[in-house]
């Protein structure tokens, strides 16, 4: 082999190397930034569901001092976060209080039924 074909080798794999380089680079980016989606998305679901929890609570309470409490109100926690507590509905001897929060267009909606003595019969995520 001649001196100038050995320039040539080098470049050659000198650029596919790079290539091969900069794919590698540009996956792990895009599954980095993914993943980062995913785990936002998860802390948001999870501060949504705690925010829902909370209305429930807060409806709980209210049954506990009126049982006639029907519900139909937002409730604004820690200043800016807020939860609704739908109408609750009541089929005797069970009350069902439906929450929802939304977080960064992430909803939870809640769904707890109780009976007359406020013990849970069912609480399920919607």
């Amino acid at each position: 082999m001649s001196q100038s074909n050995n320039g040539y080798i080098i470049i050659t794999t000198t650029f596919i190397l790079g290539v091969i380089i900069l794919l590698l680079t540009i996956s792990a980016g895009g599954m980095i930034f993914f993943n980062r989606h995913d785990v936002l998305d998860a802390i948001f679901k999870e501060r949504g569901y705690f925010l829902a929890r909370s209305c429930i609570e807060h409806a709980l309470e209210k049954l506990a001092e009126n049982s006639s409490y029907t519900g139909n109100e937002t409730i604004t926690i820690d200043g800016s976060d807020q939860c609704q507590v739908r109408a609750i509905q009541s089929v005797p001897p069970n009350k069902t209080i439906q929450t929802t929060a939304v977080v960064l267009n992430i909803t939870t909606n809640l769904s707890l039924t109780i009976d007359g003595n406020l013990n849970t019969v069912s609480y399920r995520e919607q």
